[in-house]
This record gives structure tokens, sequence and C-alpha cells, in this order.
């Protein structure tokens, strides 16, 4: 099984993570946005 290649984009506000990360999803690469995971776990976890 091929390995998948995982990066991680971090910098400060204003730094062009956003952008970045639309240049890979206009690509077609998954993009999994950590501020979207955190959100979805505090509006239907409780334990969190």
């Amino acid at each position: 099984m091929k390995k998948k290649l995982k990066i991680g984009i971090t910098g400060g506000i204003g730094a062009g993570k956003s952008l970045v990360s639309g240049y890979f999803e206009q690509s077609g690469i998954p993009v999994i946005k950590s501020d979207d995971v955190a959100k979805e776990l505090l509006i239907n976890d409780e334990s969190v």
C-alpha cells in the first residue's frame, strides 16, 4: 500500500495558511482544517 504524504501548515495570523490550503483544495488535495474539527467537537461532544 502506498503511504500518503501529510503536510501541516502553521503560521501566525495573516501568514497565508488559508491561502495555501485553498490552493491545495483547488488542486483536489484533501484538507482538514483543525478550527473546523475543534468547533465540531465543542458543539457535539459535551465531554470536551
